[in-house]
């Protein structure tokens, strides 16, 4: 969406103001972040033709429904994601690497919110407003995230180089899904709490606990071995913790498969 070509422009700038090397971890860790963030974000597509149909009926109580559970997914899946990333960075950074990239460690995980912050603002309150008619707060929008992105490159990137850039992106992106927060709150009466928000924290956070005991239990064992073992196993934890806490996005598949099997 236009949020991409708008920050395309300053980004471009960080290859002028950082060394090579820079470069090189600063954009390495993008493309990892990315691959995530723009997965979840490009889901978001599917909602804009039903959106534009419920505007269209003015069925405003079936639009929050939808942007409630398109939410619930989004967070779902972007929250366990954002943690783990931060919490195996160093080993995805060898793993895809090698030991020379070792200062791409924290500009990942710096990165990381992005992957929460992107679905929000390039998914469904981006799908919300311009299939509302309100193409000028989204542009508002983006351009706020530009600016404050632009500012703090030139602020940031002399002193903390690559890592300055990724504390740039991410404030600028917090930017723009914060005021799209606010307009769609506003001029849409779009609610982005939910009453699944705590099932989905409280599995994250059951979540890294066991993330952080794996890391320490496979201290000495191959960085392939215990990256796949990890991420396997938190997996494994958080969607359990998914279904104990009954989150409705659970509850709708148990009561699929019951269905399926009466039949």
């Amino acid at each position: 969406m236009g949020i991409k070509g708008a920050f395309a422009t300053f980004r471009g700038k960080v290859d002028i103001q950082i060394n090579s090397m820079s470069v090189g971890y600063y954009s390495n860790s993008t493309k990892i972040v990315k691959a995530v963030a723009n997965t979840l974000t490009g889901i978001s597509a599917v909602l804009m033709p039903r959106f534009s149909y419920l505007f269209s009926e003015n069925k405003k109580d079936e639009i929050k429904k939808l942007s409630g559970q398109f939410l619930n997914v989004t967070f779902l899946i972007s929250i366990p994601c954002c943690i783990g990333i931060i919490l195996t960075a160093n080993q995805i950074v060898e793993v895809l690497f090698g030991g020379d990239f070792t200062p791409a460690i924290a500009t990942i995980r710096i990165l990381a919110a992005l992957i929460v912050l992107m679905p929000l603002s390039g998914g469904v309150f981006c799908q919300l407003l311009l299939t509302s008619g309100k193409e000028k707060y989204y542009l508002f929008c983006v351009l706020s995230g530009t600016v404050v992105n632009a500012l703090l490159n030139y602020v940031l990137i002399p002193i903390y180089t690559q890592n300055g850039a990724a504390i740039a992106s991410v404030i600028a992106e917090l930017t723009v899904s914060v005021s799209m927060i606010i307009v769609s709150r506003k001029t849409i009466k779009v609610n982005i709490y939910h009453k699944d928000a705590l099932s989905i924290f409280l599995a994250a956070a059951f979540m890294t606990v066991i993330l952080v005991w794996c890391h320490r239990l496979t201290i000495g064992v191959s960085t392939w071995i215990s990256l796949i073992f990890e991420i396997l196993v938190a997996g494994i934890v958080y969607f359990c913790c998914i279904f104990m806490f009954k989150n409705t996005i659970s509850k709708k598949l148990v009561s699929i498969i019951k269905r399926k099997n009466r039949n």
